[in-house]
């Protein structure tokens, strides 16, 4: 599936790799008053809310039915959302390279939702700040994201 995303020349060329077949997924990132970052446990690391597109899926698509499948109690629209970055790792369980694209849930959002209650295969959701950080094991990928986040003061 092709996406079109506006973004730097290094962004445009990672997204290259989606279409040599390298894994593709969308994340949504989402922070409450306390510049607290929304993390999701699937099995044993913590993740972003999000997951990879079904056939003919848009971005917007993808995050909704994730989220629905991922925190069914929590609501909130993808008008609230925009694009963030794209960032390459490797995925925690199949230890592939994946590339991602995030959107933030702009600041000032109005959203709905417990966090602790969750669905299909996470056992766990919380709101962390940054000392947890460094006390739960996070994804590769999750990383990188976190350590953007924070460099440019999006979290605390």
């Amino acid at each position: 599936m092709v996406h079109t995303v506006e973004g730097s020349s290094q962004e445009l060329g990672v997204l290259e790799k989606v279409h040599a077949g390298i894994g593709d997924c969308i994340n949504l990132i989402v922070t409450d008053q306390y510049r607290e970052l929304l993390l999701l446990q699937k099995r044993d690391i913590w993740i972003l809310p999000g997951g990879k597109p079904e056939a003919g899926e848009s971005d917007r698509q993808c995050l909704e039915r994730e989220l629905r499948e991922e925190l069914p109690s929590f609501q909130w629209s993808f008008d609230d959302a925009s694009f963030w970055r794209v960032f390459t790792g490797i995925t925690p369980h199949s230890h592939r390279e994946i590339v991602v694209r995030t959107y933030v849930l702009n600041p000032g959002s109005t959203y709905v939702g417990n966090v602790g209650r969750y669905g299909a295969e996470i056992t766990d959701s919380r709101w962390l700040s940054p000392a947890p950080y460094r006390q739960v094991p996070l994804s590769d990928i999750t990383q990188k994201i976190v350590s953007a986040l924070r460099a440019e003061k999006m979290i605390s």
